[in-house]
């Protein structure tokens, strides 16, 4: 899968809260992915490269980077102003941003 075809799979649109009570904290995060084994390689990918990382802690880290806006848009956002700030890491020759990598990180630990 490409990187165009993963970004494009993002619901940017205004969307409801990702963190509806019915959803778990990861599942919330997690539902704004919309190739979840794709994003799951990927995870597995960033976190071999990072090291061990907690669940608890990409999932703060996210909520985090994503401030108030917990929306498709909030998340396209962030993504945005990480290459903006050069926040960005090269993995299996793409380039993407921290916020990308955090989110297919957590959907890796999650799996």
């Amino acid at each position: 899968m490409l990187r165009r075809d993963l970004l494009k799979l993002l619901p940017f649109a205004a969307a409801p809260s990702v963190f509806a009570a019915a959803l778990s904290p990861a599942d919330g995060l997690i539902g704004l992915l919309g190739n979840r084994d794709a994003a799951i390689r990927l995870g597995e990918a960033y976190l071999a490269q990072l090291g061990p990382q907690s669940e608890a802690g990409l999932r703060e880290a996210l909520r985090a980077r994503l401030g108030g806006s917990e929306t498709g848009a909030g998340l396209a956002e962030a993504i945005a102003e990480d290459f903006a700030a050069s926040r960005t890491v090269l993995l299996d020759s793409w380039l993407l941003s921290e916020t990308e990598c955090r989110l297919c990180a957590l959907a890796a630990l999650s799996a």
